[in-house]
């Protein structure tokens, strides 16, 4: 059995979508939980409304904390052997569970992970079709690896199926708890099956709080980082070397990104505290170049350096990168 995770919080505009695309799988034992997190709309009411008419959905109804509790309010009572989440506002192709339950059992996997669309309109429903060569194997060291490299597929819940047994004691924690969650499972995952097709219609809500940029999330996405380094053994190299060059970056921007506000200050403390810890290793590590090494010490220690190539030979050195990495990964670069 599938255990379906769905927080709800004011989502009364794209609920009954996004439910109806879950009742609708092909792939029918579901255990189906829904957590209406104080929504003060008619959301509480779709939810029991579709817990009335299907035997598979489970209602929770709680006070407002927040989308990471709501998730773990629903980890703590699943029932399935395997466990997927859905944002109320996004749906999904009615062949995805399916799809991703004989993925991973066929692969004798411990995650199977799909493609996604991004779409504008809440009823919008991509079409796809599957085909063999869609489909990559890789472990959990690739996906800490690419999700310290920003790569979006690796960072989200949503669009992967989980073994139960492989979250053990995982939850979701703060604000950026995706990537929290998701950083505590990887380490245990020595098989991922990633189905390439987009089954996951994931909606761009610019008013949503889901999918809106949080300022006060940096030190979150600052402390990940050393949570993740706490996970990786210090013999994996590759994939520390990706984690600290990722972190030192982080900081840079998002020292810039915080100059003259109210966390300035919070901000310096923080990142001088992260150099602290992280320099010495960074320096040694043998899997990070030393002309990337070179670029981003002098970046760090002179900001105006990356002021100065920010708009120019620093953006087209992304670029590049950016277009390089795309050209040679797994994943499709619409995403």
């Amino acid at each position: 059995m599938v255990s379906l995770i769905v927080p709800v919080y004011n989502a009364e505009k794209y609920l009954r979508h996004c439910l109806e695309s879950i009742v609708s799988q092909t792939y029918s034992d579901l255990e189906i939980i829904v957590i209406d997190d104080g929504s003060t709309d008619e959301s509480g009411s779709i939810c029991d409304e579709f817990a009335a008419n299907d035997g598979r959905i489970r209602v929770i109804h709680q006070v407002n904390l927040g989308s990471a509790h709501a998730r773990n309010k629903g980890l703590d009572v699943v029932k399935g052997d395997y466990v997927a989440f859905v944002d109320a506002d996004d749906t999904i192709h009615p062949m995805m569970i399916q799809v991703m339950v004989e993925a991973l059992e066929e692969h004798h996997a411990d995650i199977s992970m799909v493609g996604f669309r991004r779409v504008y309109l809440p009823n919008e429903v991509i079409s796809c079709s599957p085909h063999a060569s869609d489909i990559s194997v890789v472990d959990g060291d690739f996906l800490m690896t690419e999700m310290f490299s920003d790569r979006f597929e690796c960072m989200v819940v949503w669009n992967k199926l989980y073994r139960k047994d492989i979250i053990g004691n995982a939850r979701f924690a703060g604000t950026a708890e995706d990537r929290a969650f998701n950083v505590c499972v990887y380490p245990a995952v020595k098989k991922c099956v990633y189905i390439k097709t987009p089954y996951y219609n994931y909606f761009q809500n610019p008013s949503g709080q889901t999918h809106s940029v949080d300022n006060n999330k940096e030190i979150a996405f600052l402390e990940l980082y050393n949570i993740g380094l706490s996970r990786i053994p210090k013999e994996n190299t590759q994939v520390r070397g990706r984690c600290l060059e990722s972190m030192f970056k982080f900081m840079i921007d998002m020292r810039e990104r915080n100059k003259n506000t109210e966390l300035e200050s919070m901000v310096r403390e923080k990142i001088k505290d992260n150099y602290g810890l992280g320099i010495k290793e960074f320096r040694a590590n043998t899997a990070i170049p030393c002309y990337r090494k070179a670029a981003v010490l002098a970046m760090y220690h002179f900001p105006f350096l990356s002021n100065l190539f920010s708009g120019g030979l620093l953006l087209r050195l992304r670029q590049a990168r950016a277009s390089f990495l795309n050209r040679n990964s797994i994943f499709p670069s619409w995403s």
